[in-house]
């Protein structure tokens, strides 16, 4: 996407002589920040435009164009893709509403005008967007009130889909210090999305840091892969997730899709691949700073340097809460070797209290860190240096940058002196990429945010990659109007522990096959139309004579033939497997994120039971397992570790059914498996 980030020439379709324009102002805009290549105004009806000549068509433009910037009305943007298309114009930036954001109308009006812009290959910014930002080489292509403001440039590509939100969020980012290369508004997102955007980002040298405020995602299942790409990338990825309590968008009728809600399944994902979760302001702009600097510490032992005992009293009790951080233990030798450098009333174990000789040696905080990296102590360092300022200050944030370039431990500030009095050491601290912040609470909890994107590229491996699970990959299995019979059988085939099972069509056969299999049995009726057979009164359990079962069968039967005219394939007959632990395992395959493990509290009335865990795939046995230990029923179950490994195959033998399947498989479910002991069976299942 080079010629769309770094076009040479820009040619705006539908421009106005009126800088306020929605035409207009792009022209405006390019002109006010510097950009340094040819701009285009298009109008038939004008000469000139804005100081610049103007064409009457994109044909009659001199010389090769990279971007057209199209504003003009929604039944002309087609012709004008179209156009671009046979002059080789790869990108266009469509500023036009009127399409999917306005009605049935409107949609079908989009998808006509992707097929023109597929047609003509020409890739699509759209419409009804802003436009984008390029501040890295003053590229300011779009309208709205933020586009007046001069962006510093750097290094976080900002991907958004609500132009108003992004612009917001946008400003007061840069305000606090935060650098971005790219701002890109989706719009509608006909052609490009977010996840469109996120890859470009990932593929730029010049940016190291992503962020996205997504309101929701498109169904190529694309975000998981992107997320483990940024990790693999060492490019922290924030996500601001809005709409985060709307029901899950699942309309099938497993319990599984409906029990793994739409946050529930980001969260998973962004736990995986270390995807930092922000939904506040300050809480966003925190961890942009740190990531935005390189500021990933390898693990989360901190060293709190301070020049007030009160502060690091403040950062020891957000330590101590901590999920991701804690505060680093030193041992005798280390305490010697800090002890050395500071007077006799200072504190030389962990919150470290430099005290006020500090005004007297501001070389002290690069020689205290000094000691600790020595011992390789701690992976990461605040220093709370108070409300100091003027000429001491200076000579400490001196202090602080050599430390940092001496040690190579990442090391962040808690400083609260004004930037009218401190403006010389907050520069000396910017400048060799320190962050500072205004309170040691926010310090640590931008690291702790931090930490989950440095944990999960510790755990990094490569069967990791979404892409070794995605369904229909390998094999053209259909599960469309299966039964439970079918897919406990194919399980079967994987090495999952089922019943004996028989397929019986009335009493007769039902009473040959108690016989063969033996008591106590349970027999269920088996039609696609009946998913939750327990709720429509077709299960009987525990039958322990030919008579119980005649007389099931004949319930069962009476039941279904009052449902009218459904799909039934008769009854299966199963040896009724002993009580136990019922667990749920399920597999969902989210058009958005991928696929998913759901692994919990089983039996009747599990939509109501909040005892599981989500599972993205590819998963593998030590993180399932791991899982599984989580789950309150396992420990209230008292299930055996041997169990533990067996209901995780299980799980997994999931994975393989998908991969056998074709891309119309969305969920599996297994309700219940009953653990006894070290036996782990699968009784009921379904597939969709």
């Amino acid at each position: 996407m080079k010629k769309f980030f770094d076009p040479q020439a820009i040619a705006v379709v539908g421009a106005s002589a009126n800088p306020a324009a929605i035409g207009g102002k792009p022209i405006q805009q390019l002109l006010a920040h510097g950009y340094g290549g040819k701009i285009y105004p298009v109008n038939p009806k004008r000469e000139m435009v804005q100081d610049l000549r103007c064409f009457p068509s994109l044909g009659e433009v001199p010389g090769p164009v990279d971007l057209v910037i199209v504003a003009v009305a929604a039944t002309r943007v087609a012709q004008v893709i179209a156009e671009c298309g046979q002059l080789k114009i790869p990108y266009a930036v469509i500023l036009s509403s009127g399409f999917a954001d306005a009605g049935a109308a409107g949609q079908q009006a989009q998808e006509d005008l992707l097929v023109t812009a597929r047609d003509h290959g020409v890739r699509l910014l759209g419409p009804n967007c802003v436009g984008f930002i390029g501040m890295n080489n003053n590229l300011y292509a779009g309208f709205g009130a933020f586009f007046d403001y001069e962006f510093s440039p750097g290094s976080v590509g900002f991907v958004t889909q609500s132009g108003g939100v992004g612009g917001s969020l946008l400003t007061v980012a840069d305000e606090a210090g935060v650098n971005f290369g790219h701002f890109v508004h989706t719009g509608n997102a006909a052609d490009m999305d977010i996840e469109t955007l996120l890859e470009a980002f990932i593929e730029d040298p010049k940016i190291n840091t992503l962020l996205a405020y997504v309101e929701g995602l498109g169904t190529t299942g694309r975000f998981s892969q992107i997320a483990y790409e940024a990790l693999r990338a060492n490019k922290p990825l924030l996500v601001w997730k809005a709409g985060q309590h709307e029901s899950s968008a699942s309309a099938v009728v497993s319990h599984t899709g409906r029990m793994a809600g739409n946050m529930e399944r980001y969260r998973a994902v962004f736990e995986k691949y270390g995807v930092i979760e922000v939904n506040d302001t300050i809480d966003m702009v925190d961890v942009l700073r740190l990531a935005q600097g390189g500021v990933h510490a390898a693990a989360g032992r901190v060293g709190v340097v301070s020049v007030s005992g009160g502060a690091g009293v403040i950062a020891a009790d957000y330590l101590a809460v901590s999920q991701n951080l804690s505060l680093a233990e030193f041992d005798d030798s280390v305490v010697a070797d800090i002890a050395a450098q500071l007077p006799s009333f200072a504190t030389a174990r962990n919150p470290i209290d430099v005290t006020a000789q500090i005004f007297n040696e501001p070389d002290l905080f690069e020689r205290v860190v000094a000691a600790l990296t020595e011992h390789d102590t701690v992976d990461q360092v605040l220093a709370c240096v108070a409300s100091v300022h003027s000429a001491v200050g200076t000579q400490i944030a001196q202090a602080i940058a050599s430390a940092k370039h001496a040690s190579g431990v990442p090391i962040v500030v808690s400083w609260s002196a004004r930037e009218s009095l401190n403006k010389e050491a907050f520069d000396i601290l910017r400048e060799a990429g320190v962050p500072v912040y205004a309170s040691p609470e926010r310090a640590l909890k931008a690291l702790d945010k931090m930490a989950d994107f440095s944990r999960a590229r510790k755990e990094l491996h490569d069967d990791a990659d979404p892409r070794h699970a995605a369904p229909g990959s390998r094999g053209n299995r259909s599960w469309a109007r299966s039964v439970e019979f079918d897919v406990l059988n194919e399980l079967k085939s994987h090495g999952v522990s089922i019943p004996e099972q028989l397929m019986v069509s009335d009493e007769e056969s039902a009473v040959a096959a108690a016989r063969k299999l033996g008591f106590p049995l349970v027999i269920k009726a088996q039609s696609p139309d009946i998913p939750h057979k327990v709720d429509a009164g077709c299960v009987h359990l525990g039958l322990r004579s030919e008579q119980e079962v005649v007389s099931a069968v004949a319930q069962i039967r009476s039941i279904v033939a009052q449902m009218g005219d459904i799909d039934s394939r008769g009854l299966v007959v199963q040896g009724m497997v002993n009580q136990g632990v019922e667990l749920i395992l399920g597999y969902i395959r989210d058009e958005s994120l991928g696929g998913f493990l759901l692994i919990g509290k089983g039996g009747s009335g599990v939509e109501q039971m909040d005892d599981r865990v989500l599972v993205p795939t590819p998963a593998n046995l030590k993180t399932v397992i791991a899982k599984i230990r989580s789950l309150r029923v396992t420990v209230e179950g008292n299930i055996e570790e041997q169990a533990i490994e067996r209901i995780a195959k299980v799980a997994l033998s999931l994975q393989n059914v998908v991969a056998a399947s074709d891309t119309q498989l969305r969920e599996i479910e297994i309700n219940p498996v009953i653990i006894t002991g070290q036996n782990v069976t699968a009784v009921d299942a379904l597939a969709i």
